[in-house]
């Protein structure tokens, strides 16, 4: 973000720079997919079974194939604390959450643990989706662009009048923050723009 701005540590500190990167990211996740809570598990083809039979541990979001699970809660990787799963008892009316050990970026998942149809009624899934994979290097960019944006509305209109841009000096005075968030914007708008996944 330094490359693309100018800051240097003088301007605006390393600790405060690393906040506004990730609340950048948070934003950046966020822009590009969209969330689904508690989407009920039936079968959706021959292949994506999701079986409740005590054996079966591998499950598919409804969404899998055509999009990407993505990163639900914006620390920019995709891991098993981005999808909440959980069984419903019949037993006590309750509701449990069901424990993932690995998230596929195709929309599969896998339970520590086989749910028995003994007492599981229905089992759910909350997930973010999107038509990017989370290590797409777009979405750095667009961090990159947003954390910029953010990092001018740290600064006074007279501070960032006197950061040192070289030639593009004249365009960036008094309109850095406009500048950066449509170059944000723009990459936004072109990933959601994107057809989505090819099944293959």
């Amino acid at each position: 973000m330094r490359l693309i701005t100018g800051l240097t540590t003088d301007d605006i500190s390393d600790a405060n720079l690393n906040s506004i990167i990730a609340l950048a990211r948070k934003k950046v996740m966020n822009d590009v997919s969209s969330e689904v809570t508690d989407e009920r598990v039936k079968a959706i083809d021959a292949y994506r079974e999701n079986t409740v039979d005590g054996d079966n541990t591998t499950f598919f979001v409804r969404k899998s194939w055509d999009w990407f699970l993505f990163d639900r809660d914006g620390d920019g990787d995709l891991d098993e604390s981005d999808i909440k799963v959980y069984s419903y008892d019949t037993d006590t009316d309750g509701r449990t959450e069901l424990t993932v050990s690995s998230v596929g970026e195709r929309g599969s998942y896998e339970l520590s643990t086989a749910p028995t149809t003994s007492n599981t009624e229905v089992i759910t899934n909350s997930y973010r989706y999107s038509f990017v994979n989370v290590d797409d290097p777009t979405l750095v960019q667009a961090c990159a662009f947003l954390a910029a944006a953010y990092a001018f509305t740290r600064l006074r209109a007279d501070e960032a009048d006197s950061v040192s841009f070289g030639a593009l000096k004249a365009m960036f005075k008094g309109k850095t923050f406009d500048y950066f968030f449509k170059r944000y914007a723009e990459i936004v708008q072109g990933i959601k723009k994107l057809p989505r996944k090819v099944r293959g």
